[in-house]
């Protein structure tokens, strides 16, 4: 094979893989937010009125 054509599927395949591993990546922080989210609610639930209101602040 060429070269040329070597360092262009040379470039192709790392730009796949970068923009498959960014959208891996994004997807794992929104379910790593998700997760603290819902953990949060589930602390603010056993608190009292007075607690939630310091810890919201």
């Amino acid at each position: 094979m060429p070269e040329e054509v070597q360092e262009f599927v040379n470039q192709a395949i790392i730009e796949h893989m970068r923009k498959a591993y960014s959208e891996w990546k994004l997807k794992q922080d929104k379910e790593l937010v998700s997760e603290l989210e819902k953990k949060y609610q589930e602390l603010l639930e056993t608190l009292s009125p007075e607690q939630e209101e310091v810890i919201t602040e």
